[in-house]
């Protein structure tokens, strides 16, 4: 009796902080069976039923505890799976850049390579179209001197 006693106002206790459910519901199985030992077999079954719900109350509040860091592990191993993904993807995209970038130098480097070349030609033409014109003035001085020299030589000859 004197154990009854002080199990219940262990349970009281226990009960009162609201954190020690795992102390009271120890508290309300050893008060069972002190209950079931003096024979008193509704209460023992009374504090039976609230050993077995606060037990199931626990068991449930641990499965749920062990379900929320599961699903945590699970979303951290996707959110880790998704940054791999998004830094492939930076990286492919940062590739296909540079190759972007060295087709735009490749393509200004050829187009002035063309240009440089272009202007040489221009030049080529120009100068060679300067000295035709400059052979075509001699030759047309050639000409009229040769002209000057047949008409001497016709009054000289007469």
């Amino acid at each position: 009796a004197k154990a009854l006693e002080l199990y219940k106002q262990g349970a009281a206790i226990a009960a009162a902080g609201g954190r020690w459910k795992e102390q009271l519901a120890t508290f309300y199985e050893n008060i069972a069976n002190c209950f079931a030992s003096l024979q008193q077999y509704n209460e023992a079954f009374t504090y039976s039923k609230y050993y077995k719900n606060l037990r199931d109350t626990l068991l449930n509040e641990e499965n749920s505890r062990h379900i929320n860091e599961m699903n945590a592990l699970y979303e951290t191993d996707q959110k880790q799976k998704q940054i791999l993904q998004l830094n492939d993807d930076v990286t492919r995209g940062n590739m296909a850049n540079e190759r972007s970038i060295k087709e735009r130098n490749y393509l200004l480097l050829s187009s002035l390579l063309l240009l440089v070349l272009l202007v040489v030609i221009v030049i080529s033409y120009r100068n060679s179209r300067k000295k035709t014109q400059q052979l075509n003035e001699q030759n047309a001085v050639i000409e009229k001197a040769l002209a000057d020299k047949e008409v001497l030589l016709k009054e000289i000859h007469h």
